[in-house]
């Protein structure tokens, strides 16, 4: 028998139940006679061979159920007669029906918030290219935890390109600076967060665009026009995800820039959101620069290279840059897994598990009922 014959037959037994039954028990009576007409046949009496034909049945009714189970209709009812008993009990305690359906939907919601943590975390590769080889560099002094966390946020700048100089561990090292912009065009003003940047930043990533270009290397000359790189966040809130959006100028802080590129959904590449990227020129001053802080750096490890071995090899640059300048405070560069997103999302779900317990323990509490309210 073809499954959709199959699925005809049971919903047919469902929502006809009526008239499948009456089928069911015409069939079953002409097997019946059938098998009477048989034993007759063989020469039994018509008394004698009905009871033999029940017999080799096994009873009609034992039949028809054997039938029913066969198109799994009995799990079928029973399955409704479970659904109509549960809403009469519900019904009978409202009170207590609403505790239930508060606690399914925070159960359910908990669980769809682990669920999405899980997946953009662990599943959902980041949107980067070879995210593994990925780290950020550091600053901080050596008794602090090295490989996974570091006390130190950030770097000046003078580390940032002695590291670049002398390293070879890496593929590339780039860094950005946090700056608020006040963002103005033909809508009211908006204080956006921003990144400047430097250069090889979004190289470094290896995340193309969704739209436009990523900033190239002659953007980043002292006299190259001022150009910047929006968020898909920004891209759809400020400007209704219209694709015609490159080329389009905006003022940051009073000064013009064109819009080059909108990188695509999921671009987070730090622990804090940032909505554009503009770039940044480092004259030699601020190359020379070790007493500032305020530089974040990112850098690619080089195929086959470990954060130990880069590790090392910071240490080695270190002690040496603080032998030529023996004034400098002690710290050293530390290579930090990029764990951070991790570490945010984990917080921020577990936040939301503890807000959603308290609101369940004050449902529960004697004369409160499932608003909240006494």
């Amino acid at each position: 028998m073809r499954w959709h014959y199959k699925l005809l037959l049971r919903l047919r037994s469902i929502f006809d139940k009526d008239q499948a039954e009456l089928d069911l028990s015409e069939e079953l009576q002409f097997h019946l006679q059938n098998q009477i007409d048989e034993y007759v046949a063989q020469g039994m009496n018509p008394k004698g061979a009905r009871h033999a034909a029940f017999r080799s049945m096994a009873g009609i009714e034992q039949a028809k159920e054997e039938c029913r189970d066969a198109r799994r209709v009995n799990v079928v009812e029973s399955l409704i007669q479970d659904l109509r008993y549960g809403l009469r009990m519900l019904r009978r305690s409202p009170g207590f029906a609403a505790v239930v359906v508060l606690t399914l939907a925070l159960g359910i919601g908990a669980a769809t918030s682990i669920f999405s943590v899980v997946k953009a975390v662990i599943l959902s590769p980041l949107p980067f290219r070879q995210p593994e080889n990925l780290v950020h560099l550091r600053e901080g002094h050596e008794h602090y935890h090295r490989g996974d966390q570091a006390y130190f946020s950030s770097a000046r700048p003078g580390s940032l390109y002695d590291w670049r100089e002398q390293s070879n561990s890496f593929e590339s090292i780039t860094a950005y600076r946090w700056r608020p912009r006040l963002l103005t065009d033909n809508k009211p003003a908006d204080l956006v967060v921003a990144q400047d940047v430097y250069d090889r930043f979004f190289e470094t990533l290896g995340t193309p665009p969704q739209l436009g270009r990523t900033l190239q290397a002659n953007d980043y000359e002292p006299s190259a026009p001022h150009v910047v790189v929006i968020s898909n966040a920004m891209w759809i809130k400020r400007f209704g995800g219209d694709p015609g959006v490159i080329g389009r100028r905006i003022s940051l802080d009073r000064d013009s820039y064109e819009i080059v590129g909108v990188m695509p959904p999921g671009f987070y590449p730090a622990p804090d959101y940032s909505e554009l990227w503009t770039p940044h020129w480092a004259d030699q001053a601020e190359k020379d620069n070790r007493n500032i802080w305020g530089v974040y750096a990112l850098a690619r490890l080089k195929p086959g290279v470990s954060w130990e071995q880069a590790q090392r090899e910071l240490d080695v640059i270190s002690a040496r840059v603080l032998q030529d300048h023996p004034t400098l405070d002690s710290v050293g560069g530390i290579v930090v897994i990029d764990r951070e997103q991790l570490e945010a999302a984990v917080a921020a779900c577990r936040r939301s598990h503890v807000a959603a317990a308290d609101r369940l323990r004050e449902c529960g509490k004697p004369g409160v009922g499932a608003s909240g309210r006494p």
